[in-house]
């Protein structure tokens, strides 16, 4: 709606910068939120005594992916128990 309204003349170009900047913030939060997640998940399955240090240096890296979703936590606990 900014762009449009810049486009049309009735928007300032600060107006877009800020909405540009609110949208940059809110990705930068989902990201931050998304590592807290998957942080939190490995210190619930080390609190479970279901990994450890020797179980993640035998585990080969995974790359990134980006936009992936985070794993819910059933099925991460799930799929460490089986092992």
């Amino acid at each position: 709606m900014t762009q449009q309204d810049l486009r049309t003349g009735t928007g300032l170009t600060i107006d877009v910068l800020q909405a540009e900047n609110a949208a940059e913030k809110a990705r930068l939060r989902r990201a931050t939120a998304m590592v807290r997640y998957n942080q939190a998940q490995i210190n619930l399955l080390a609190a479970l005594g279901l990994i450890d240090q020797t179980n993640l240096e035998n585990q080969p890296a995974a790359a990134p992916v980006l936009g992936a979703q985070a794993e819910p936590p059933e099925s991460a606990l799930s799929r460490a128990a089986s092992k």
